[in-house]
């Protein structure tokens, strides 16, 4: 007996043993349904209310909140306070704890030397003069800063901003322009991404730390380049990366990188806001780590809020380079200039990294401890580079959401075949149990019940809403008035096929139960579905009905198991 015979005879059995009352009756419902979701209110322009009613209706008015309450013990209602400095030790709470949460990498915010330096340039210049360094906003300590970091770097010019995310944001779109090819890492940090958006260039992503990935797109755009050779003429190409990766923990593979730049003939931009000031012998960054000259980058871009302790960001160059940020760097001609007091403060912070360089040393020890530490942990997995001052943690056994409602999916299924062990057990009182009854109840569970509720659901969803009182009530009027009896009938039918009973006795079952059950159905149903649309998210309201159903299986696994 093929599928497709089974299929046409099911349709001719539900159309020949459904009353042809009920048929005109959800035909009737149907309609009913469509008005209902889609009326709309229509204003009485007949009728102008009166003052004195306006004034009644709008101080009984009583509108819902937006939110729900919170509970008590939620979060956001009992904060933890702080009542010290935040460095590398916090008081929470009145309680003194290790701050693990700081980028302040060597400690820098702590020293008294950096806070007297910022004492006295208080005292000096005040606290900054609120304009642009373009304007009236550049003070001598920001030219001597700049004039250190360029040193430091081994660079022929710097350029610094007030704030380590706009350095990034501004200095990105500064070179980079519409139709512009940049191939950027797929982790890049947000500032990153910022500057991306403002670039409006043509934007690829590779794969994360995947050199070979970054060779086939540059391979498929030298493809491309060949058909529109004058097109291509025009563009210029650029490679955004990090030293090390603020979302990953993990350092790029700097030489690699270099020769497919060389290549493909690629302006390297890199972005070591995380590990300027943290590896390297000087903590010059990933081009000392691997022993690569600064000459051989086009630009890199900083900040100075880790490692150096204070606020402010940078970008280092060629004076060609540099020079054109000043005129289209947007978060340096329009934003306040540095404060002088953080500038004070990063010139020292320069001088305590070039006159202790056993800190970088024992940086690089505390990291490795606390890497080989982590990697003892069996529940935990960090995969950020061993030397990062900056860890990524994670659990090894992960759980998305998907994962969660396939879980709950397959809980629900499993849950028809348990209520046919309930109806063998406790309401026929079976001296034997019928193992066989009861897979095939799973399988229809497993392949019908489960799936069906799950789409059906999906779909109320989508097209309904989500969340208020009346979207719960057209979704249960939906639900009882075309899903139900549709699906009921579907189940008598699915039933009936694992029984093993022909065409006739097929009809007679269905004749002489569908109508019964379909009443029951009534009586259980709307109240457990309101409150199910209601009060459940989605992603669990299969869960919820299939162990309400847990009876009503029983019940249907009864019903359908009767003897003429």
């Amino acid at each position: 007996m093929s599928t497709k015979f089974l299929f046409i005879e099911s349709v001719e059995i539900l159309r020949s043993t459904l009353p042809h009352y009920h048929t005109f009756l959800e035909v009737i419902l149907v309609i009913w349904i469509g008005w209902f979701i889609s009326k709309r209110r229509s204003s009485n322009h007949d009728s102008i209310p009166s003052k004195e009613l306006v004034e009644r209706k709008l101080a009984e008015y009583r509108p819902e909140s937006l939110v729900p309450e919170p509970p008590e013990e939620h979060p956001s209602l009992n904060p933890k306070y702080i009542t010290s400095k935040v460095g590398q030790r916090v008081t929470v709470n009145g309680k003194d704890c290790l701050n693990l949460g700081t980028h302040n990498y060597l400690g820098l915010s702590d020293s008294t030397e950096i806070v007297e330096s910022a004492v006295t340039a208080i005292k000096k210049y005040g606290v900054g003069s609120c304009g642009p360094r373009g304007f009236y906003g550049t003070v001598d300590v920001h030219l001597e800063l700049e004039e250190r970091l360029a040193n430091f770097m081994n660079a022929e010019e710097a350029i610094i901003y007030s704030y380590g995310f706009a350095t990034v944001a501004s200095a990105i779109p500064a070179y980079c322009k519409r139709n512009d090819l940049i191939f950027v890492d797929s982790q890049v940090n947000f500032a990153i991404q910022k500057g991306l958006d403002a670039s409006r260039g043509n934007i690829q992503y590779f794969e994360h730390n995947n050199v070979q990935d970054l060779h086939n797109l540059l391979m498929k755009q030298m493809e491309a380049d060949k058909q529109h050779p004058k097109k291509a003429a025009k563009a210029k190409r650029f490679l955004i990366i990090e030293g090390i990766y603020m979302n990953t923990g993990n350092i790029c593979p700097l030489p690699e990188l270099l020769d497919l730049c060389k290549k493909y003939k690629l302006r390297i931009f890199i972005d070591e806001s995380i590990s300027f000031g943290t590896i390297g012998l000087h903590g010059k960054g990933v081009t000392e780590y691997f022993n690569i000259p600064r000459s051989e980058i086009d630009m890199i871009m900083g900040s100075l809020e880790g490692a150096i302790g204070t606020i402010g960001g940078f970008c280092v160059g060629t004076s060609f380079v540099i020079d054109h940020q000043r005129l289209s760097g947007l978060g340096y001609c329009f934003s306040a200039s540095q404060p002088p007091l953080l500038a004070s403060a990063a010139i020292t912070s320069l001088d305590i990294m070039e006159n202790n360089l056993q800190i970088f040393q024992l940086l690089k020890d505390n990291a490795l401890t606390i890497d080989s530490g982590l990697k003892e942990i069996p529940m935990l997995e960090c995969s950020s580079f061993a030397e990062s001052p900056l860890k990524h943690v994670y659990l090894k056994e992960k759980k998305d959401r998907a994962i969660e409602e396939k879980l709950l999916s397959a809980i629900s299924r499993i849950l028809m075949g348990l209520g046919d062990q309930i109806a063998q057990n406790f309401i026929e009182n079976s001296k034997t149990i019928n193992f066989v009854r009861t897979m095939e109840f799973a399988g229809i569970g497993l392949f019908i019940s489960g799936p069906a509720t799950r789409t059906w659901y999906g779909i109320l969803d989508k097209y309904i809403g989500s969340k208020g009182y009346s979207v719960a009530m057209k979704k249960v009027a939906c639900d009882q008035l075309l899903f139900a009896p549709t699906f009921i009938a579907v189940l008598l039918v699915a039933i009936g096929i694992c029984q093993g009973k022909d065409i006739e006795k097929l009809k007679i079952k269905i004749q002489n139960e569908y109508s019964d059950i379909l009443v029951n159905n009534y009586k259980l149903w709307p109240m457990v579905q309101l409150i199910n649309f209601y009060l459940i998210p989605l992603h669990y309201q299969v869960l919820v009905v299939q162990s309400v159903a847990l009876l009503w299986n029983s019940y249907i696994s009864y019903r359908t198991s009767l003897e003429e």
